[in-house]
């Protein structure tokens, strides 16, 4: 380690030190949200209940290695006749057109609004650009867990991504990530700080409140910097040696007294209900059909909200907890008014997300744009799914799976097309993920459980061809 990531390194110790040491109540006094944002990893997809209201964006689920006592006992697992008589799980195709080719499980699509003048050409429209720079394709992950589903067949999985192989898609967009933050404190790393992008992120949120009836002055917008007396504690303990940017905030809101909307420097708004709201149904739907009935209803409800040219409904997720019981779909929406390339675009950095609270009401409606926080690198040209299948049979991949060093699976069980969208890294950039039975495996590394269900790892492979890329993922056997 040279000196100069050393002093970075012994700030970052001292700083965390600091802080554990601040008394709780003055800092939760401070701001209590603020404190849940800085300190947990917010990519990590850390299992179908706590998802519920923590995942941004798409739902996903992790194989947690810290159960509860309670999830190691588990119901006797039934015969595949048993389970054929017993459950009606698998996910129908939602409604798209589009042939859907993937090794032995179907890929729910996107379920579009009913509209033939917003139909899709089943082809790629971008052009590679010439003379692009080369990206750093890293891939890292967060310290909790690893990236996976419990599930009987990964065709019980819904996914509301409108990629298919059958659109032919051979150039994707590459974005810098103008808000990257360092892994700890959430400092931004790209020479923008928290006020350079201040105003943008304020019209995000006066933006958001109209469209919920709310208006407000300057005046009424707060934000969740450190009191005074919580930063002269910090610096005292770090001997005023405190981070650059480090108090500065990282998010502004508005309170009313039917809820209180927050905009982050991820630019993501929050709106929260003070009173949770209830519906004609509970968003602990764990049968599909419903979910789809009900994203139809929030649809409706909140097209003001919504403010899209074509909505298209993303039902997502549809695993299963450790005891066996199912967990329940997320509800999402995104823009499918554009090309191919911007439908998949918008899927991962462009949509609402409606959240319930254990009771299934209503209790925050989320919404992304992380294309705000993109800027264009370029056009790359991308390597085919028969190509990444190649690679990730010669362990040329990037997991958070517990796999063993040097594992290279034969086959997979599905694969899309996606957009990593960490606040860490530095640019968004589409991959291939790979979703593998890894049950057998696990297990064999002491990580399995006699759970009724198999468990499916998430495998990445990047998708822009190699000659583009700098510090291709391989993995080497660590497990976060």
């Amino acid at each position: 380690m040279n000196d100069i990531n050393k002093n970075k390194a012994d700030k970052a110790d001292k700083l965390l030190e600091a802080l554990s040491d601040t008394d709780d109540d003055m800092i939760l006094a401070a701001d209590p949200a603020r404190q849940v944002k800085r300190r947990l990893p917010l990519w990590v997809k850390i299992g179908s209940a706590a998802a519920a209201v923590l995942v941004v964006g798409g739902a996903a689920a992790s194989v947690m290695m810290n159960r509860p006592a309670d999830g190691l006992v588990q119901p006797e697992q039934p015969t595949s006749s048993e389970a054929e008589a017993t459950s009606d799980s698998s996910v129908p195709e939602q409604n798209i057109t589009a042939e859907v080719s993937q090794p032995e499980s179907t890929l729910p699509m996107n379920t579009s609004v009913p509209d033939d003048n917003t139909s899709q050409p089943e082809q790629g429209t971008l052009t590679a650009d010439e003379n692009m720079p080369k990206i750093t394709a890293k891939v890292e992950f967060g310290a909790m867990g690893f990236e996976g589903y419990l599930l009987n067949e990964m065709s019980e999985l819904a996914s509301g991504n409108p990629w298919s192989e059958a659109q032919n898609i051979t150039v994707m967009p590459v974005y810098k990530n103008r808000v990257q933050k360092d892994g700890a404190g959430g400092t931004i790393v790209t020479g923008l700080t928290y006020y350079d992008i201040q105003n943008e992120l304020k019209t995000l949120l006066k933006d958001t409140a109209a469209r919920m009836g709310v208006t407000f002055t300057d005046e009424e917008i707060t934000d969740n910097a450190y009191s005074a007396e919580v930063q002269q504690e910090i610096t005292e303990k770090l001997d005023g040696d405190v981070p650059e940017h480090y108090f500065d905030p990282t998010a502004m809101k508005v309170v009313t007294s039917e809820f209180t909307i927050e905009t982050d420097a991820n630019y993501v708004t929050d709106i929260e209900f003070t009173e949770p709201i209830e519906l004609p149904f509970s968003l602990k739907i764990t049968d599909y059909d419903k979910a789809v009935e009900a994203a139809e209803y929030l649809m409706q409800e909140y097209s003001d909200l919504l403010d899209m040219e074509a909505p298209a409904i993303s039902i997502d997720g549809g695993d299963y907890y450790y005891s066996g019981e199912r967990s329940p779909f997320s509800v999402s929406f995104y823009d499918s008014a554009g090309t191919p390339e911007q439908d998949i675009e918008n899927y991962f950095m462009n949509n609402v997300r409606f959240i319930g609270n254990e009771y299934g009401d209503l209790w925050i409606i989320r919404i992304v744009r992380y294309d705000l926080a993109a800027e264009l690198v370029g056009n790359y040209p991308l390597i085919t799914t028969d190509e990444a299948a190649e690679m990730l049979k010669n362990g040329e991949f990037a997991t958070s799976v517990p796999v063993s060093e040097g594992y290279k699976p034969e086959s997979y069980d599905r694969v899309e097309l996606v957009y990593r969208t960490r606040i860490s890294d530095e640019n968004f950039i589409p991959y291939y993920k790979f979703w593998i039975d890894v049950t057998d495996e696990i297990t064999a590394q002491g990580w399995g459980y006699d759970e009724p269900q198999k468990t499916y790892g998430a495998f990445y492979i990047p998708a822009v061809r190699p000659e583009y890329l700098e510090d291709t993922p391989t993995y080497d056997g660590s497990f976060n």
